[in-house]
């Protein structure tokens, strides 16, 4: 008993000077702070930076349009059904059983050389 009394009076009772001088430490601002349902995650993670890509796909040459391309959905819901055949249609059609022969690269280089040395001629000849 005498122990649980010495403790009490040895405490920093909450009227005394002491007490008011500890201040509260100061907050960072967040910035969901004014919004009320919205939490805002500041921190980064690690998995979703690997996923983002880091420069804009070939076909566009824009952000802008990139992100364009990527908000429009796909499928029945959004689409007519003409739009629908048209989004889904493969790009390359092969019929069945024929073997798709994987790209050589040294005719894909021989072929990249050509044009660009016929760049050089037609470039010449002004």
């Amino acid at each position: 008993m005498s122990f649980s009394i010495s403790l009490l009076s040895t405490a920093i009772s909450f009227y005394s000077p002491l007490f008011r001088l500890v201040s509260k430490p100061a907050t960072v601002s967040r910035k969901d702070s004014g919004q009320e349902g919205v939490i805002i995650r500041e921190k980064v993670s690690e998995g979703v930076t690997k996923l983002q890509p880091r420069d804009v796909p070939f076909p566009f040459t824009t952000v802008r349009d990139y992100e364009l391309s990527i908000r429009q959905p796909l499928g029945p819901d959004w689409n007519t059904p003409l739009a629908q055949a048209a989004l889904i249609q493969p790009k390359v059609v092969t019929k069945a059983g024929r073997i798709i022969r994987a790209l050589d690269k040294g005719a894909k280089l021989k072929m990249v050389l050509d044009e660009s040395r016929g760049e050089e001629e037609e470039g010449s000849d002004d």
